[in-house]
């Protein structure tokens, strides 16, 4: 859905090179406000697009190529942001003769604030940048629930290989409409602030002597104080000693299994998640309490997670697990992470997986993996073959 009252729309020419863009912005109330009075308000959110019109003029002039496309300042949520898309990204060094850079083989688009954000040192920042398709499926990278510390110096924060040359330029993902390119960001920013000392670790530090309502959402949690339901893990018998309310508030799935008189669920003291382990349901549990993302590892807890993530209907818990399955992909799990996403409706971390696949093919193919959990999954395996061919 829509982030903000209302969204900023810039456009840029690559013909005439000309940036001109549509304020239409008036989101929340000033900022500043709130640092002054430094409490701890509602985040501040918003979203703007950057529409670049002409693109196919990139491949056949270098002038942009080894620079960030112009681009104006935008107003939103509060503050000025700028967009810098670098057409040609992702160039790594070469460690052995000839020395020097690989060819660039991505886009590359970073996000920064123009004017400065309160307390420089820095505000938690989340934000989502996504290409249209003409298919409507955006590709999306980022998510607004994963925040950072922004610095108002350099080119701010982003990803150095944000979408490959040839995902970008096969016609088949419809990322083009009259040879236009259209940037959707999302920003969303937490009112609480970051100490100048501590932004070296970007320690949070709350001003509101209470504590944060996730603090004291699992103090909750962990006292047990007034819980109602016990939810058991299958795997091993160890519970999580739970409240109806906020388990409903904070999951559809809750929400319906939970309601008196549709299940059985809705009148039971004692629930037995029979396919997750405890690690998983306390992750899980912890997440519905705190809307803060559990430390996930690399490897089975993380797989475990997006599982249970998708069971639960929890899109954030599952796209921030998405993440951390594509930032540790490797040869022996890329079959297994592929089968994963596919099952889960996961989208992007298939394409990653069928991408990482087509750059190493015979590795992975060698792999235990392939034949484990390919083996019987032959339209999984033709969707392979067809993306590698």
């Amino acid at each position: 859905g829509k982030v903000g009252s209302s969204q900023v729309v810039s456009t840029l020419d690559l013909r005439t090179m000309e940036p001109t863009f549509l304020q239409a912005d008036s989101d929340n109330e000033s900022v500043n406000a709130v640092v002054e009075r430094q409490e701890v308000m509602p985040p501040v959110q918003g979203n703007f697009q950057v529409t670049f019109k002409n693109w196919s003029r990139l491949t056949s002039e270098d002038v942009w190529k080894k620079a960030a496309l112009p681009c104006c300042e935008v107003p939103c949520a509060g503050y000025k942001w700028k967009l810098s898309v670098f057409p040609e990204s992702g160039q790594e060094a070469r460690t052995v003769p000839p020395f020097g850079r690989t060819p660039a083989t991505h886009i590359g688009v970073f996000l920064k604030p123009t004017s400065c954000l309160p307390s420089i040192s820095g505000w938690e920042v989340g934000f989502s940048i996504a290409l249209h398709r003409n298919t409507g499926r955006a590709y999306t990278v980022g998510n607004l629930a994963q925040t950072s510390i922004f610095p108002c110096a350099g080119r701010g924060k982003g990803w150095e290989k944000f979408i490959s040359h040839e995902m970008m330029n096969d016609p088949a993902e419809g990322f083009f409409v009259d040879d236009t390119v259209c940037f959707n960001v999302r920003l969303r920013l937490t009112a609480r602030f970051v100490s100048r000392r501590a932004a070296t670790v970007e320690k949070v530090v709350s001003h509101n002597k209470f504590g944060s309502l996730s603090d004291d959402f699992l103090a909750l949690l962990q006292s047990g104080r007034g819980s109602d339901v016990k939810l058991t893990a299958g795997q091993g018998g160890e519970s999580v000693q739970a409240h109806r309310a906020i388990l409903m508030a904070r999951s559809r799935v809750f929400s319906v299994m939970l309601e008196e008189g549709k299940f059985a669920e809705g009148a039971a003291k004692s629930i037995c998640i029979d396919d997750m382990d405890i690690v998983t349901l306390r992750a899980l549990v912890c997440f519905l309490y705190t809307a803060q993302f559990p430390s996930v590892e690399a490897g089975d807890n993380a797989q475990s997670l997006l599982i249970a993530a998708d069971k639960y209907d929890l899109q954030e818990l599952k796209q921030h697990c998405e993440l951390c399955l594509d930032r540790s992909l490797t040869l022996d799990c890329a079959a297994e992470v592929l089968v994963l996403a596919d099952s889960h409706h996961c989208s992007n971390l298939k394409l990653r997986c069928l991408d990482f696949i087509k750059q190493h093919t015979a590795q992975v193919m060698a792999t235990p993996g392939w034949t484990t959990w390919l083996a019987s999954n032959a339209s999984l395996v033709n969707q392979v073959l067809a993306h590698v061919a």
